[in-house]
């Protein structure tokens, strides 16, 4: 679980909510990182950006952004993925991944059908992604020395690319709902400490030309309060 942003609402037990993701993990399948992170990302921009989400979804997003923007991260397969299909998702399939991110409830009214799933000891397939920095295309770097399992890397992922993206939007609107619309490229990676420690000193340098955001975690879960465990990158966000 993550935290970015201003918080105007303090969770509390009764009032917490989470954006849940699910992963689907069959038997005997592979699953591989970099695609369930892609995906994961993916169906949280998809959900938020839906047109379902100025809608019927609205309200319940509205109360979710004003917590600590929670994402929980569960495994489902055979039947208990299929009992989660009737619950309000986006689902998006990336390589060996398919992952449903579904609105946002209370953590405490949360559908058995995803209250029951596995939360703990997922892990993913490693693999390599190239480190790409193209012009207007957002990339994700996870922090190299934050000791995080698979679910857990997997919400810092979705959570920097969804504050990258909205602060695209306020920079360019235009063009970030161009790429919303042309097959929403981006790339997600682990790097080592020497780019990891540039990546701060980089941004300083390139103003109005950069976009960056930095996912502090809010210290529910596996890390200490304020571990930086990610960060959302963007080049030429006003060309």
């Amino acid at each position: 679980m993550e935290g970015g942003g201003s918080v105007s609402v303090v969770d509390t037990e009764e009032a917490a909510r989470a954006l849940n993701l699910v992963v689907r993990m069959e038997k005997g399948e592979e699953v591989y990182f970099n695609d369930a992170a892609r995906a994961a990302s993916l169906a949280v921009i998809g959900l938020l950006y839906d047109e379902r989400a100025a809608d019927e979804w609205a309200e319940p997003i509205a109360l979710w952004r004003r917590g600590h923007i929670r994402k929980l991260c569960r495994r489902a397969r055979g039947a208990a993925w299929d009992k989660t299909s009737g619950l309000a998702h986006v689902e998006v399939s990336v390589g060996s991944a398919t992952v449903r991110a579904f609105v946002p409830t209370l953590v405490s009214e949360q559908d058995p059908a995803l209250s029951r799933l596995q939360l703990q000891g997922t892990e993913f397939t490693p693999d390599v992604e190239a480190l790409l920095m193209q012009p207007n295309t957002p990339v994700v770097r996870l922090n190299p020395t934050a000791m995080m399992s698979g679910p857990k890397a997997l919400v810092a992922c979705a959570h920097a690319l969804q504050l990258v993206v909205e602060k695209w939007e306020i920079q360019n609107p235009e063009q970030m709902v161009g790429w919303l619309g042309s097959g929403t490229a981006f790339s997600v990676a682990r790097v080592d400490d020497t780019l990891w420690n540039t990546l701060g000193v980089l941004a300083g340098g390139l103003g109005d030309k950069f976009c960056e955001v930095v996912v502090a975690d809010a210290g529910f879960t596996e890390v200490a309060p304020g571990t930086v465990t990610a960060v959302g990158l963007l080049f030429d966000p006003e060309d």
